[in-house]
């Protein structure tokens, strides 16, 4: 099948979602309660026993921190097309987007389109660069990913490798001849922190439910957040994200009820604290008045 029409099927797939979001969302949302439901039955797991200082590490540390990656990503792609969007925004831009992927609208797509185009660009500019910036993302995590993957199982490992590496090579050519290696690299690193802050949070999540992984195993993970974030077929990822990282587990000997646990937690905790910041960005970022003299 040509690339032009993979395009084609998924711009269908995604005005099909677009049209049906709410019925979606709402099928999303019973798929994670009747998941959750499974894995605590399955895992004889009691909600109370959580590490809650696990939790509190995640929501109010490494969360946070990835919206911080986030918006640094904006900028460098406000960069890539010669246009500056300022941190506030990249922040607002991100928190909002997140959001925004629960309603029945493109979701953060429009909102770091919105900005970009805001700070200047055009939308034929804005649409590129957020294609070739969701692809080198993709790759990079598929890189991450295939470690753990060529020790399941070599020749699938080998191949998602050699896919992502390829996938990283045109997408990072293309910065190259259109911004330099200055920004290349600084995407690039960009990148390797979210995946790092993804995979922390997973081994957060699987250690506060009393299942910890290594670091490597747990960067599996991220792969499902990361295609559920860029695909968006269903709003918020809610409940596929999840099913994503039960099928996951399997590659590297984990339980796929304590995956799925884990995922929802990390689901659940991102979309309340992007709510949270939400309420909080208006005062942050209101400019306090004077002292009357």
């Amino acid at each position: 099948m040509s690339i032009a029409r993979l395009k084609q099927a998924y711009h269908g797939l995604k005005s099909w979602s677009q049209r049906y979001r709410w019925p979606l969302t709402a099928l999303g949302a019973l798929l994670l309660v009747v998941g959750v439901a499974w894995s605590l039955e399955r895992l004889e797991f009691d909600p109370a026993q959580i590490d809650i200082g696990l939790v509190a590490l995640v929501a109010l540390v490494l969360i946070p921190a990835g919206m911080v990656v986030a918006a640094i990503n904006l900028q460098l792609m406000g960069r890539a097309v010669g246009t500056r969007i300022t941190f506030k925004t990249a922040f607002a831009a991100t928190v909002y987007g997140r959001i925004a992927e629960v309603l029945p609208i493109p979701g953060a797509a429009m909102v770091r389109g919105a900005a970009l185009m805001q700070s200047g660009a055009k939308m034929g500019e804005a649409l590129t660069i957020m294609v070739w910036s969701s692809l080198l993302s993709l790759a990079m995590v598929g890189l991450c990913a295939s470690v753990p993957l060529i020790m399941a199982l070599p020749a699938a490992g080998w191949l998602l490798a050699a896919g992502s590496t390829l996938g990283a090579l045109i997408s990072g050519v293309w910065v190259l001849r259109q911004s330099g290696a200055g920004l290349l690299g600084s995407m690039v690193a960009v990148r390797f922190a979210y995946i790092v802050l993804g995979a922390l949070r997973f081994w957060a999540c699987f250690a506060a439910i009393g299942f910890p992984l290594s670091l490597a195993n747990s960067a599996l993970f991220v792969v499902s957040s990361t295609i559920t974030n860029f695909v968006g077929i269903v709003p918020g990822g809610l409940g596929i994200s999840e099913f994503l990282s039960a099928g996951l587990a399997l590659l590297v000997d984990v339980a796929p009820s304590q995956a799925f646990l884990a995922a929802a937690i990390n689901n659940i905790l991102t979309l309340a604290m992007a709510g949270v910041v939400a309420l909080i960005l208006p005062a942050a970022f209101t400019p306090k008045a004077a002292p009357a003299r």
